[in-house]
């Protein structure tokens, strides 16, 4: 599939929403002089390429929101920005000299992800792509990364606080089955049978609003040719979560994996 100026878009985990300012010095920093003003806006789309997900963002002083797409369903997680989030993101764009970031259009290019970062601060808009058949230059590829960077891991650390702690209850079935099980809602382990023999599973956190559930279930001791184990079971679901549910059940129905929500 050929793009044609389509803008492209993916959550490890961080211990503060502060984005780091690297320290950056392209010999001009005149961009430096720059404050935050009221209508200070960054919107942030990824797009997955080929991948049938992308994650939209908006951060402002009136509102912020992260919108997660994939396989048709989507996720939206919100918060308020405090003062500090913004001054700390501006402080990031302007050691990176966001207004001169240069890009540069390729004729054509096949199935290309990326990001397109949009700043709006002052009545000034500037657009920083590098995704379809838009490419930062060589030169400023680092400050363009350095921004990435810092805005997904200000966001992650905003999504990650806005989601809810759930227990999973493990079925009779499921308890004395021999088939190892393991079961994550976007990335959150929230069972697998063979760590909790271990050390149990205390909890785990999902999404208030549509998770992706993946079950997996594979024949305890077996080998694969590949050297792998022999998956029985492997499907995706969808459960969506509201902020009062704390506890679903995993549970085998007929040898099959499901996952129910517990009234």
């Amino acid at each position: 599939m050929k793009l044609s100026g389509l803008v492209l878009l993916p959550l490890a985990l961080l211990l503060t929403a502060c984005p780091k300012v690297p320290n950056v010095d392209d010999g001009d920093n005149s961009t430096l002089t720059e404050s935050l003003s009221q209508d200070f806006e960054i919107s942030m789309y990824k797009d997955g390429g080929m991948i049938p997900e992308s994650e939209k963002l908006k951060i402002s002083k009136e509102e912020c929101s992260w919108t997660y797409w994939r396989y048709k369903e989507e996720t939206v997680v919100s918060w308020k920005a405090s003062d500090e989030d913004l001054k700390g993101l501006m402080k990031l764009l302007k050691a990176n000299s966001f207004r001169k970031i240069q890009t540069r259009k390729e004729d054509e290019v096949f199935d290309r992800g990326g990001y397109s970062i949009t700043i709006k601060n002052d009545g000034r808009e500037t657009v920083l792509d590098n995704s379809g058949l838009s490419f930062i230059e060589d030169k400023w590829a680092s400050n363009f990364k350095n921004i990435k960077n810092g805005i997904n891991d200000y966001s992650r650390t905003k999504v990650f606080e806005n989601k809810i702690y759930l227990h999973a209850s493990i079925s009779k079935a499921v308890q004395e089955s021999d088939l190892q099980i393991e079961v994550d809602f976007d990335g959150e382990m929230a069972y697998n049978s063979e760590s909790t023999q271990i050390n149990p599973f205390d909890g785990f956190k999902a999404f208030v609003g549509m998770n992706q559930v993946n079950l997996t279930s594979y024949y305890r001791d077996s080998v694969s040719r590949y050297n792998g184990r022999v998956i029985f079971q492997q499907d995706m679901e969808w459960l969506e979560i509201e902020k009062t549910e704390r506890e679903i059940l995993i549970d085998l129905v007929d040898d099959k994996l499901v996952v129910k929500k517990i009234d």
